[in-house]
């Protein structure tokens, strides 16, 4: 009987590029996943060695980032978005360093595109049901 690879078996033949050719079909299936399954991505941004979750943002940072980004904290993509970012790194930076505004954004914004990429990121959470506050 043949045993089902683990996903990190998976992974790292990805990764090897064993999977070639079939890219796409493995990303619609994963986003297939996220969108129905019992999961959820969300964003995350690590800078200066600590990782800002989507989900640790309190409401005074949200508005923050609402204000430099000028999107709703519920779109935000600091993946794919440099200007949103720059936005939620300027945001840790004020209400959690104590950096003023106009400096946090100014060192935020002074980031370089490799690192910026380098500090982007998902992770997978539970999806909370519908009828939760969560």
């Amino acid at each position: 009987m043949d045993e089902q690879p683990t996903p990190t078996d998976v992974i790292g033949a990805v990764k090897a590029g064993d999977y070639d050719g079939h890219l796409v079909e493995l990303v619609e299936a994963v986003r297939a996943r996220f969108q129905n399954g019992s999961t959820e991505q969300k964003w995350k941004v690590t800078y200066d060695g600590e990782e800002i979750l989507q989900d640790s943002l309190t409401l005074a940072e949200a508005a923050t980032v609402e204000k430099l980004a000028s999107t709703s904290w519920a779109y935000l993509s600091p993946v794919n978005s440099a200007r949103e970012c720059q936005s939620v790194i300027a945001a840790f930076l004020h209400h959690r360093k104590g950096v003023r505004l106009a400096e946090a954004v100014s060192q935020a914004g002074a980031l370089n595109l490799e690192n910026a990429v380098a500090a982007v990121g998902s992770y997978e959470v539970p999806r909370a049901p519908k009828d939760s506050a969560a």
